[in-house]
């Protein structure tokens, strides 16, 4: 049993550890009824690989984390559930059943909190357009991004990046900016931020809460608030919600836990990883070469037009960048590089980036009482991945503060990628708090190096 809609059948082939389209791109939403969550508790590198070897023997069994150490957390159609754990036995591994409707919750990413205000009916002000009770597509979120723009357009500008997708969409920037600080040519001169969102598909929270932020500093900077008005006279932000637009509207309209871009490769593949597809350690670590795969690494680094464009826009800003944030979901882990290696492997930065990551924990944790931990990939996670975004940002400019933050809900949370809208707010204010310690920290170590000049 997998995946299906009416006419069509079948159309899933599942191996390894993701989720992998058959062409033609199917027209209506794929559907989860009937499946259940099982974690299997994986403890050395060979029961990692025998995971890996049993799902490639069952069609339709798909992994909803990396293999790795620790729980893995497996999408089983029922019919297969006897079968898959009979196979675990075999090689002394249990099966736990932790969910029983994976299309419930689901089902539960669409649904609005019970009072909640829909802004659709409110007359918009100035800095506020965005309805943050509801996961938006990619193009309305366009469209609130150019309504704020224009509404705001001393302190908020929005261009389109170099390359388009595959499919043909532009890829959005914001740039935040309060206070100029220019050269004689003109140009900006202060210190910049890059912020990359939604370069995977299925991490909805991931540009929702860039909205909320966004919004949020346009109406700090417009009344005053002190803590914004710093943060925006001091950077120039910018900020990309939606890295991954034609993965992220596939995810809303045909299969909810897509991953991947949507690059065509072949009949039986659709996608590349694009946060495996960075120039930095490239098919090294946590890396696929099999197309299906959901860790595709892609043919060469940069082959697809969403890297090349973070690449473009990191590279105009070499000079004036100070920090590169890769935001991801889910996990509530702080992340330093390097996280490409197995093996203790720091960056001569690394005290520099330890500093701060600790400084968002405990400002993420003062907001909700949410716990965030903060350090490299392979001790926390058990899983080392090269080509990753942030680690790319660090080796081309040295120095800087760079860093992915897994957002919530925490790793052992059943929901995993299928976040509630109700926690779209909550979220949002906690990863403005860390950003608010970063900002500031950023801005002391740039006080501290010009007095010393």
């Amino acid at each position: 049993m997998r995946p299906t809609m009416s006419g069509f059948g079948p159309i899933l082939l599942l191996v390894l550890v993701g989720y992998f389209a058959v062409l033609p791109r199917p027209s209506v939403a794929l559907s989860y009824e009937g499946y259940q969550m099982y974690s299997v508790e994986v403890k050395t590198m060979k029961e990692v690989d025998n995971l890996i070897n049993i799902i490639e023997q069952f069609d339709g069994v798909t992994t909803m984390n990396e293999p790795r150490y620790g729980k893995i957390t497996l999408a089983v159609p029922t019919a297969m559930v006897s079968l898959l754990r009979s196979a675990f036995t075999d090689l002394n591994m249990e099966m736990t059943l932790v969910y029983n409707d994976i299309q419930r919750l689901i089902d539960a990413t669409t649904k609005r909190p019970e009072g909640g205000i829909d802004k659709r009916s409110m007359v918009s002000t100035d800095t506020s357009v965005v309805d943050h009770e509801k996961y938006h597509r990619y193009p309305e979120i366009v469209s609130m991004l150019h309504h704020l723009a224009s509404r705001n357009s001393d302190i908020m500008d929005v261009s389109t990046l170099v390359y388009r997708t595959h499919e043909g969409n532009q890829v959005i920037c914001v740039k935040l900016h309060g206070n100029s600080s220019t050269s004689g040519s003109g140009a900006s001169t202060k210190p910049a931020i890059v912020i990359e969102s939604g370069i995977h598909a299925r991490e909805w929270i991931t540009p929702a809460v860039q909205l909320w932020l966004i919004e949020n500093m346009l109406q700090g900077y417009r009344t005053g608030d002190p803590t914004v008005t710093t943060m925006l006279d001091t950077f120039d932000w910018y900020i990309i919600p939606v890295t991954n637009p034609d993965g992220y509207d596939y995810s809303h309209a045909v299969d909810r836990l897509w991953r991947k871009n949507r690059r065509y490769i072949s009949y039986e593949c659709r996608g590349v990883d694009l946060n495996r597809n960075f120039d930095v350690k490239f098919n090294t670590t946590g890396v696929s070469q099999n197309c299906r795969s959901n860790i595709y690494l892609g043919f060469k680094p940069f082959s697809e037009p969403e890297t090349s464009n973070v690449k473009e826009l990191v590279t105009s800003l070499r000079s004036r960048l100070v920090a590169y944030l890769a935001i991801h979901s889910y996990s509530q882990l702080i992340l330093i590089p390097w996280g490409y290696s197995e093996e203790p492997m720091f960056p001569d930065n690394y005290d520099y980036l330890d500093h701060i990551a600790e400084l968002m924990t405990v400002a993420i944790s003062a907001r909700h009482g949410v716990t965030f931990l903060k350090g490299q990939a392979y001790p926390l996670l058990g899983n080392a991945a090269s080509g990753a975004g942030e680690d790319w940002a660090l080796k081309e400019v040295p120095g800087i503060f760079a860093t992915c933050i897994e957002l919530r809900p925490s790793g052992d949370d059943v929901r995993g990628f299928l976040l509630p809208p109700d926690e779209i707010v909550p979220s949002a204010e906690e990863y403005f708090d860390s950003l608010v310690v970063m900002a500031m920290e950023l801005a002391k170590q740039a006080r501290d190096k010009n007095s010393s000049n």
